[in-house]
């Protein structure tokens, strides 16, 4: 009996897809904490005031597919999207 097969893989139920991921593997609630934070500043940075970054934090965007920022800090693949939108406003980059 062969492991390979040569059968699709059935798509993810939309639910599957929705569902928030958990941090890596190895990572901790600390290491997540403080990249939370990493993220909260590199906000502020960009956005000139905590004020501002809050808004922009809290307000769904069409390059998170419609979510908010903020929305996505619970895992490390939400932080990285997070942060990857940042660099993007840093350079000018449309979204």
């Amino acid at each position: 009996m062969s492991i390979v097969s040569n059968q699709p893989l059935a798509p993810a139920s939309p639910q599957a897809r929705a569902r928030p991921r958990p941090a890596a593997k190895g990572s901790s609630p600390a290491a997540l904490a403080e990249r939370q934070r990493q993220v909260r500043a590199h906000a502020v940075e960009t956005f000139g005031s905590a004020a501002r970054a809050r808004l922009w934090l809290a307000r769904p965007t069409a390059p998170l597919k419609g979510r908010a920022p903020a929305a996505l800090f619970g895992t490390a693949r939400g932080l990285a999207a997070v942060e990857a939108l940042l660099v993007r406003i840093d350079h000018g980059i449309a979204t």
